[in-house]
């Protein structure tokens, strides 16, 4: 697992968000420009930008991709959460 983002690029990010909100009229904001802007101020302060192939799953403290489920495991799911969905009794009478 990869180290976590340090502070000093967090502030960097927050910055460039901030900026982006007060530059950047309201009616023209997106999520494309402010990571632009993003990705901006990350670069010029010296950080590198990388496509997230070269981070390791769970990179970031993410969660890790889950194990796949079975269609035997699914359907049991699927009637444990019937079951559940069309019980009237209350936690006590279980």
């Amino acid at each position: 697992m990869t180290a976590p983002i340090p502070a000093a690029a967090l502030a960097v990010m927050a910055a460039a968000a901030d900026d982006y909100r007060v530059v950047t009229p309201r009616d023209e904001q997106h999520p494309a420009g402010l990571a632009q802007t993003v990705a901006t101020y990350l670069l010029s302060a010296g950080y590198e930008v990388r496509p997230m192939e070269d981070l390791p799953s769970g990179a970031w403290g993410g969660p890790s991709p889950a194990t796949p489920v079975t269609a035997d495991e699914a359907a049991r799911h699927r009637a444990d959460l019937l079951a559940a969905l069309t019980d009237n009794t209350t936690p006590e009478e279980n």
